[in-house]
């Protein structure tokens, strides 16, 4: 890394959280607030969510690793682990006290053999069905449906009445497509298959999968009309300007909503079937193993891991802080209701669609699985190579 100052006055950190729907102004705020206490300087290199991954494989490979960077956590960073190219920072757990307060869900995505490799950011739940209230009532439907199969009657009545699509869809990215399809398999069985799918298991359950790939091929027909051109911001989009009903998305997708209309034009439940589930998604700070001073670094991470700093990122990220002492008075009411729904929770399985729950090898053969087959489903045999792929 080029650098203009002596090597301990600066660290480079790579990530992708760029402008408002990519959680920018989180980024932000944790490293101004870094930077308030510090005489250290954070060097920011940017890049898209689609090229985080490459980047930093490439930059592994030449030797020239960033100091650190923003990135999924999970069976996501297993390879950099087997490869040596994360450093060991259970020193930054245990002197700082975070191994007390943090949730033990967030513990495990990052603890490897006993070892911490990385500090949790946030919690994203990705099985919020967020409605347009005005439409749902005016459609007289009850959208709270026994499961995802039942769910396919709730689509046709809002498609009888409404004039706009009943079920948003970004699928311009195949993660779009599994984050769907992971709920309605969450949905339509319950955690512990989920878990047993994802942990290589799979062959167990494999007419489970199809059914849920019927499921899915069945809410294609409510889609919008261009969901297999729509990024994430572009269905989001739909939905804040109500040209669409309703939309399965993570919690970071209510971030560019009106926070002051929760509960009166906008609302949301857990997707039918997963009431009890919080299936989630999760960014971590992870430092490489490269020889640079780690003085800076190390309080890097430290601040991350505090109370302050999850606090200021999770507010503008639109998430939960993986920390239990965090006051929820600071959070919006949605982020209020989120947590107690953490709370109370039975199960929370790690998202395949999000890299947690998968080794990235298979989540490579997922998406272009899956990618096929949104463009011509046949859930017979996509389940097969599911079958195959996740065993």
């Amino acid at each position: 890394m080029a650098q203009t100052e002596p090597a301990q006055t600066r660290f480079e950190l790579l990530h992708q959280l760029v402008g408002a729907e990519w959680g920018g102004a989180a980024l932000n705020a944790l490293v101004d607030g870094y930077e308030r206490r510090t005489s250290y300087t954070v060097e920011e290199t940017t890049t898209s969510a689609d090229d985080l991954s490459i980047r930093v494989k490439i930059r592994i490979l030449q030797e020239r690793a960033p100091d650190a960077w923003i990135e999924w956590p999970g069976q996501h960073v297993q390879p950099y682990i087997d490869t040596g190219a994360l450093r060991d920072i259970t020193h930054v757990w245990e002197d700082n006290g975070l191994t007390d307060v943090f949730t033990e869900g967030a513990k495990e995505q990052v603890r490897f053999d006993g070892t911490y490799h990385a500090i949790p950011l946030n919690i994203h739940r990705i099985n919020n069905l967020f409605y347009n209230v005005e439409m749902v009532e005016r459609a007289g439907v009850d959208i709270d449906a026994a499961s995802p199969r039942a769910f396919v009657d709730v689509l046709e009545q809002l498609d009888d009445v409404l004039d706009v699509a009943p079920f948003l869809m970004a699928l311009r990215n195949p993660w779009g497509t599994i984050h769907v399809w992971e709920t309605i398999l969450l949905g339509e069985t319950d955690a512990r298959t989920y878990r047993e799918v994802v942990d290589g298991n799979p062959g167990r359950h494999r007419d489970a999968i199809e059914t849920t790939l019927d499921v899915l091929t069945q809410y294609l027909e409510y889609a919008n009309d261009d969901a297999l051109f729509s990024s994430l911001p572009d269905a989001n989009a739909h939905f804040v300007d109500d040209e669409g009903a309703l939309f399965l998305m993570g919690d970071w997708a209510a971030s560019a909503y009106d926070q002051d209309a929760y509960g009166e034009t906008w609302d949301a439940i857990p997707f039918p079937g997963t009431d009890g589930d919080y299936p989630l998604n999760m960014d971590a700070l992870i430092p490489s193993s490269s020889e640079a001073d780690t003085t800076a670094i190390d309080e890097f991470l430290a601040y991350a891991g505090s109370r302050e700093a999850q606090t200021a990122f999770n507010r503008h990220k639109g998430s939960m802080p993986p920390r239990t002492d965090t006051d929820p008075s600071e959070f919006t009411p949605f982020l209020q209701d989120q947590r107690a729904d953490f709370d109370a929770a039975t199960s929370q399985p790690p998202s395949i669609a999000h890299g947690l729950a998968v080794h990235p090898e298979q989540f490579i053969e997922v998406k272009s699985t899956m990618a096929e087959f949104v463009s011509d489903p046949d859930p017979a045999s996509t389940a097969d190579r599911l079958v195959e792929i996740l065993a």
